[in-house]
């Protein structure tokens, strides 16, 4: 099992992993209303760089590997965090969480900038 969350800087929980989003490309100004979850915001934070899918790419390997290292103990747990937690991290959180459960792994997401 394997727990994905999404935060503010700061405002993280206690992880096992963290994923600094803060140096992907934001959300432009037009899409501020909306949150990671939406498609336009993580299309658009996912590939503006085009190097940060590869980058994704490792952290999903190296996430596999430790979750199955420490089956059988505590959910792994993984924080992806951005200044605001509400574009990057959020967008970066769904696709880890949707590359895991692609190679089998059972993954649970939250949300903690995104309140209930």
């Amino acid at each position: 099992m394997i727990l994905i969350t999404s935060s503010a800087k700061g405002h993280a929980t206690p992880a096992d992993a963290v994923v600094d989003c803060g140096s992907l490309q934001p959300a432009p100004e037009s899409l501020r209303e909306f949150n990671g979850t939406h498609p336009h915001v993580a299309d658009y934070v996912l590939n503006y760089h085009p190097g940060t899918i590869r980058w994704l790419t490792h952290i999903v390997r190296d996430v596999q590997r430790r979750a199955c290292r420490s089956m059988g103990s505590a959910p792994l747990t993984v924080a992806c965090v951005s200044p605001e937690g509400r574009n990057r991290a959020v967008a970066v959180a769904d696709f880890l969480a949707e590359r895991l459960a692609e190679r089998g792994l059972e993954t649970t997401v939250v949300h903690e900038g995104l309140g209930a």
